[in-house]
């Protein structure tokens, strides 16, 4: 026993040493980052506000080095496609709607602090040579049909279509009902109504296009159960064909789910593109954020557009309290040096290479955690840096009523 005990501190000092050695606070200095990578990838958990200061920081320290081709947001192609609009206009009416439209996948983001972060994100891009500027892609499952339905439009009028016939003048006249509900979860009447456009351009192969028929695709997607990470997966593959990823670098912001390296219930994007040799480990890099002493928005009621009310957590939903936390959360809360500590795991010499998965493993007292599905491996299995990401608010959601 004293045997056992003594190994377990020998472990806990040689963490927090390298941890000591290892660490940077992004506040203060330029994000030093690994560069040598073809796609990265940052998330944690949804719904607080530091965590787009951290992303924005992240990217500056990036780009100080080298060159994003491709931002790939947690949400589908029809959606990047407008945000690159919304990028090259500065269009606020727009962004306004596709923060609304891709809060259909990430409630928690339909906020204020969302829409700061794509405008840093632009003010970014415009100080980019124009040839050097990055593309906004999306690979996710569709959850609203509002910008699918766009961008059908657009294509129609690239093409000097006529939307007389009726499946085509149902379109415009759907994008005009402020009441109508663009979900693509349940059986709606929109859905019904995707379906039969759907079919019909199948048979009449009106277009020829990669983006055309990409589009399709993805509704397509929703009209069956489809697991997310898989549909990622495809829509990837068929982007890589078109925009030959493979040779590019991407920069990935997504639920910290999608982003680990090895799979733990089901396959995450990440491990699918790792075990079809889409990347190696070493071209990919993961950073998870962690929160503590922080606060979430968890759940938002709208009726339509109209904001009802919200509710916000600062216990259970941070990864961070006592009854859920990340096993080895407080070797990074004692040795952090801001706000915002970015701690580098993957050195060669690290011990979060050999003595399990801390910050991966959820310690949950009361509940079966996931324990089993991630023992006998390490964290660097899953992740790469870690970010501690302290004292942040709730973000605000869109359409509160703001008083003075």
């Amino acid at each position: 026993m004293i045997l056992s005990l003594f190994s377990k501190d020998i472990i806990s000092q040689s963490k927090k040493a390298y941890l000591l050695q290892n660490r940077q606070d992004i506040r203060q200095s330029l994000v030093k980052i690994d560069t040598n990578f073809s796609i990265i990838g940052f998330g944690a958990y949804h719904g607080s506000q530091k965590t787009e200061n951290a992303e924005i920081s992240l990217i500056q320290g990036i780009l100080r080095e080298v060159s994003i081709n491709y931002y790939l947001p947690e949400t589908d192609f029809s959606t990047a496609h407008f945000f690159n609009k919304y990028l090259d206009s500065g269009d606020e009416t727009l962004l306004h709607s596709l923060i609304y439209a891709y809060g259909s996948t990430v409630p928690q983001e339909k906020s204020y602090e969302t829409i700061k972060k794509w405008q840093a994100l632009r003010n970014i891009y415009l100080i980019m040579p124009r040839q050097s500027r990055f593309k906004i892609l999306g690979v996710d499952l569709v959850a609203n049909y509002h910008f699918a339905i766009e961008h059908i439009l657009e294509i129609i009028d690239d093409q000097e279509l006529n939307r007389e016939h009726p499946r085509l003048d149902l379109l415009p006249q759907i994008l005009a009902l402020d009441t109508c509900n663009y979900s693509t979860s349940g059986n709606t009447w929109l859905k019904t109504q995707m379906k039969e456009l759907v079919r019909w351009f199948r048979s009449e192969e009106t277009i020829n296009s990669f983006e055309f028929d990409h589009i399709l695709n993805n509704i397509e997607y929703t009209f069956s159960t489809s697991y997310r990470d898989s549909v990622m997966l495809l829509n990837y593959q068929a982007l890589d064909r078109r925009f030959s990823l493979d040779t590019a670098r991407l920069f990935t912001r997504m639920g910290f789910s999608h982003l680990e390296k090895s799979a733990e219930y089901t396959p995450s994007f990440f491990s699918l593109l790792l075990d079809n040799n889409e990347y190696t480990r070493e071209k990919m890099i993961t950073v998870m954020g962690y929160l503590t002493k922080s606060e979430v928005l968890w759940n938002v009621r709208y009726n339509g557009k109209k904001y009802l009310s919200h509710t916000t957590l600062g216990g259970f939903g941070i990864g961070d309290y006592w009854k859920e936390y990340f096993k080895g959360i407080r070797k990074l809360k004692n040795t952090k040096l801001s706000d915002l500590t970015l701690f580098k795991l993957n050195q060669p010499n690290s011990p979060y290479r050999t003595s399990g998965p801390d910050l991966i493993q959820i310690k949950m007292p009361f509940s079966k955690s996931n324990k089993a599905e991630v023992k006998r491996r390490s964290t660097v299995d899953f992740i790469d840096y870690a970010l501690l990401i302290s004292h942040s608010e709730a973000n605000t959601p869109l359409n509160t009523i703001r008083r003075p």
